[in-house]
């Protein structure tokens, strides 16, 4: 890597440059200690809150003012792991009133250093990392030592970040068990299902679908909520099973790969309750299974995705991307007018799918946590689809 440059940004003056070259120096000083990026964000750098490690602990290091979102992102932090530290560095002396009450309201070990004195108040804690000390702050400070690796902090963190995103398309794939598990379910169950009434040719009659937990809204109407889950699992015949078991496929290993077994698993499952909803409000005579429904939510997670986050995918995978959901959903929208689908179900599916990944979806790239205000959020939308379930349960849609 090059040495940066000295000189600082012309569009910078007073506080943002004094922010900007401590920030810098301090940076350069820890990938010459050995320490590397685990995230932050290129573009805003060094004004912007970065996550560095070594094998002594991790950093958590922020331009002062503290801000709620950086607040929340430290508590998540120092809980979740065991030798962490907050540095922050600003303009204030670190005697000033408001700054001292501020660090004395959050936990954990903090370290403030000003940024034209180098002046600091540190409060070291259980865990605290070996190089929030004074005296190793202030020699970052004060520069790197003559014969030190000269790393530029901007290029480190820029590759860390290419390193990510490469890491979205390939590698980091092994063992998508949700994915597998899911699938292996549905065909479990489908050749037991047709085993125990089935036709010839693996079709599942509907006197079979509904004794092995099909959504029968009657049924649902007179109790067995139970369907409105396990519909999603079961399937008509061998056609229904491989055309949803292969785009299960498709877009759960690279949807579980990019966001983990649990908010994966989420995602499936409260998009076969909301496929299942929609269905039993719009078709309130008719039998209803499949994993479609769960599908079109899995659509609405990378909807989300590519909206939210389409800034941290590489430039051929954003293109990618963009250029593969329209023609999907396009072909599965225009698939859903077909007779004997449920369109209600894939709607519902969809729009499940895209509410409960605004709550949970988070960037396949960053290592961003889920936010304090999510909990609530993702506990709200919880809340609401158990009460509507509960109202349409009781109040049967009846048409003649």
């Amino acid at each position: 890597m090059n040495e940066p440059q000295q000189e600082l940004q012309p569009e910078l003056h007073g506080n943002a440059a004094a922010l900007h070259w401590t920030l810098t120096r301090v940076q350069q000083g820890l990938l010459a200690m050995g320490y590397d990026y685990l995230d932050g964000d290129p573009a805003s750098w060094p004004l912007s809150v970065v996550l560095m490690a070594k094998d002594d602990g991790i950093l958590l290091i922020s331009p002062w003012p503290l801000v709620g979102h950086l607040l929340e992102a430290w508590d998540k932090l120092r809980l979740k792991v065991g030798t962490a530290g907050l540095l922050l560095v600003g303009m204030d002396a670190p005697d000033d009133p408001m700054l001292v009450q501020t660090l004395q309201s959050v936990g954990g070990t903090i370290a403030y250093l000003q940024a034209t004195s180098g002046q600091m108040r540190v409060r070291r804690g259980p865990g605290a990392p070996d190089v929030l000390r004074e005296e190793t702050l202030g020699a970052l400070f004060s520069g790197l030592p003559e014969g030190a690796p000269r790393i530029d902090p901007a290029e480190a963190l820029r590759a860390g970040l290419e390193q990510r995103q490469a890491s979205i398309t390939k590698g980091a794939r092994k063992y998508p068990v949700i994915t597998y598990g899911l699938i292996v379910l549905c065909v479990v169950l489908f050749f037991l299902s047709v085993l125990g009434g089935g036709q010839f040719m693996f079709d599942l009659t509907n006197k079979a679908a509904i004794q092995w937990g099909a959504l029968f809204p009657p049924l649902v109407h007179a109790g067995q909520w139970w369907r409105l889950i396990s519909a999603g699992f079961l399937h008509a015949n061998l056609i229904h099973l491989g055309m949803n078991m292969f785009a299960l496929y498709n877009l759960g290993v690279v949807l579980e790969h990019w966001q983990g077994k649990a908010r994966f698993a989420a995602l499936f499952l409260f998009s076969v309750l909301t496929a299942s909803l929609a269905a039993l409000w719009f078709s309130p005579n008719a039998v209803t299974l499949g994993a479609s429904g769960g599908i079109f939510g899995l659509l609405g997670g990378f909807i989300i995705i590519a909206l939210l986050y389409w800034r941290d995918f590489p430039a051929d995978v954003r293109k990618e991307l963009f250029g593969w959901l329209p023609r999907v959903l396009i072909i599965n929208a225009a698939i859903s007018f077909i007779p004997g689908i449920s369109l209600a179900g894939h709607a519902g599916g969809l729009v499940g799918g895209m509410l409960v990944g605004l709550v949970i979806l988070r960037s396949p790239v960053r290592r961003n946590a889920m936010p304090a205000w999510a909990w609530p959020a993702l506990a709200a939308l919880l809340i609401a689809t158990v009460a509507l379930a509960g109202w349409m349960i009781g109040h049967p849609r009846i048409i003649g």
